[in-house]
């Protein structure tokens, strides 16, 4: 399946930039989700913003698919990483909202 998460808020104050899409397979021989970052923008982009980034995108697809059972591989793409307005809990905010109406969807 994939998610395509597209948030932006830029403000004079604290905001949010949130943009990635990502590729997820259930994986039934593991109990767990693991996500890795296939590439980023800017290719300069602060390596421990995009670690925090990964970390919260994958709690949210923990939160989401552990208690439906659905342990998944996780490839994240296209990751924006906008070193004024970045919010790790945008993205698990955003992921989880996503994910979540994308499953609904799917079993539609």
């Amino acid at each position: 399946m994939q998610l395509t998460v597209r948030k932006m808020m830029q403000t004079s104050g604290p905001g949010y930039v949130v943009k990635y899409t990502a590729d997820f397979d259930a994986v039934p021989s593991t109990d767990a989700v693991t996500a890795s970052v296939a590439n980023w923008m800017p290719d300069d982009a602060e390596p421990t913003l995009v670690e925090l980034a990964r970390e919260f995108i994958a709690d949210a697809f923990t939160q989401v698919l552990n208690p439906r059972g659905l342990p998944a591989t996780v490839v994240i793409r296209d990751l924006v990483i906008h070193d004024v307005d970045f919010s790790e809990y945008a993205f698990k905010r955003f992921t989880i909202a996503g994910l979540e109406a994308l499953l609904a969807e799917s079993s539609a």
